[in-house]
């Protein structure tokens, strides 16, 4: 309106685009001022008048000529379509009690989705990866909202799955899960007639149901003084790519859309780099929540490895976790050896998983994928940097004590 020269404007525009969130809105922001009280100042605002303003400047950035107009919809279209409205429309015609039961998964899922993107990958490929055909773009905004909405369905299940069998929740839940896991079969179906795919989808799902059952009848225990028989066995991480592997489902499904096969290479190329990616991302889970898994009872991978290891050094018949020498041992462990190893392995499967990006030359552009490659590589480079800082604190804390004398 003012006439600055376009390019100058476009950055702020991009910017602007960017910080459109997954439901199509943007957050709050100031607007004027309220009254001060006790001399401190305060602003009005809100989302909704953030969000109009928002939409008339991008509108108004799109009326001089076509290709503005290109521009933004490419950007809107590398991100989750903004289906939760309708999501939470669906949700809202369920009893009040059960409305309720929700909210807390709801409000997991959508903060995990602002900082991971994770229900956008499948936009995201569809805006990134060309078609096989010209006429496969026909109905791709269908596509695409079916398995955005796959997404999501498949996150609020697997995250309420989580809570259920973390104890975070009682079996309350459970219907809700089913409920999800049907609802995301279906948008998933609905996304492609291919019906290879439809089957794969079911074999991937089948796969996860698995891994969870594993999980629950090997990584739960019931006592505190454990066994060796009872630290659950990962091997190479195969359960965990299984139990994860509902989150393949959709950029694959993305690419069939497009005109490509689930078993061509692209295809199989990007469902590898993704289960990489999230066993990366689990390792690097577990090696923050050993130890307040540890205090439920249950063993993830990063534990099972700390407690493997303490059997085979000390060779004894049993570990107390309630011993308080038992649980310093255990921390001093973790933080000398274990750490190094898991940190080691996260970097090795992240760059398998950038292999395997890097190997398609259809995939080049999915920047969205290689970003959360290197935020991943980036956490476990400031774990790493903590690493160091415990030890020099075990090493003060120690120096000149009977413990630190004593201390391996």
């Amino acid at each position: 309106w003012l006439g600055v020269d376009r390019q100058k404007v476009k950055v702020l525009v991009e910017e602007l685009a960017e910080r459109q969130q997954v439901d199509g809105s943007w957050p709050a922001y100031g607007f004027c001022l309220d009254p001060a009280v006790e001399g401190e100042r305060f602003y009005a605002g809100s989302s909704v008048l953030t969000t109009s303003l928002a939409v008339q400047a991008l509108t108004a950035w799109g009326e001089p000529g076509e290709q503005s107009g290109r521009s933004l919809r490419s950007k809107s279209e590398g991100r989750a379509a903004p289906v939760w409205a309708t999501i939470k429309r669906r949700n809202q015609r369920m009893p009040v009690s059960v409305q309720a039961l929700a909210e807390p998964t709801f409000l997991k899922v959508q903060k995990l989705d602002r900082s991971h993107g994770v229900t956008g990958l499948a936009a995201h490929v569809l805006s990134q990866v060309a078609a096989v055909k010209k006429s496969q773009t026909k109905r791709m905004a269908l596509y695409r909202n079916h398995l955005t909405q796959g997404s999501i369905y498949g996150w609020l299940a697997y995250t309420a799955a989580d809570d259920v069998i973390d104890d975070d929740h009682e079996v309350e839940l459970l219907p809700l899960v089913q409920d999800w896991t049907a609802r995301m079969r279906s948008h998933f179906w609905q996304s492609s007639n291919d019906v290879a795919y439809q089957a794969w989808v079911d074999q991937k799902l089948t796969s996860m149901n698995l891994a969870n059952i594993w999980e629950m009848s090997n990584a739960r225990v019931r006592t505190r003084r454990l066994r060796r028989d009872d630290i659950p066995n990962y091997g190479a991480g195969r359960v965990i790519m299984d139990r994860a592997g509902g989150h393949t489902i959709a950029p694959v499904g993305a690419l069939v859309a497009l005109g490509y096969s689930h078993t061509s290479p692209p295809a199989r190329a990007l469902s590898a780099a993704m289960r990489h990616l999230m066993l990366a991302r689990q390792l690097h889970d577990d090696a923050h929540d050993w130890w307040s898994d540890l205090g439920k009872c249950q063993i993830n991978m990063v534990a099972a490895r700390l407690l493997k290891t303490v059997f085979e050094e000390e060779s004894k018949k049993t570990i107390n976790l309630d011993d308080p020498a038992t649980q310093d041992r255990l921390r001093q462990l973790f933080w000398r050896q274990t750490v190094v190893t898991v940190l080691a392995d996260a970097d090795r499967h992240l760059k398998i998983a950038r292999q395997h990006l890097d190997s398609q030359t259809e995939l080049a552009e999915l920047n969205q994928v290689y970003e959360m490659v290197e935020v991943l590589q980036h956490s476990t480079g400031q774990t790493r940097q903590r690493r160091n800082q415990a030890l020099k604190f075990y090493q003060r804390f120690t120096a000149g004590s009977a413990a630190g004398r004593l201390a391996p």
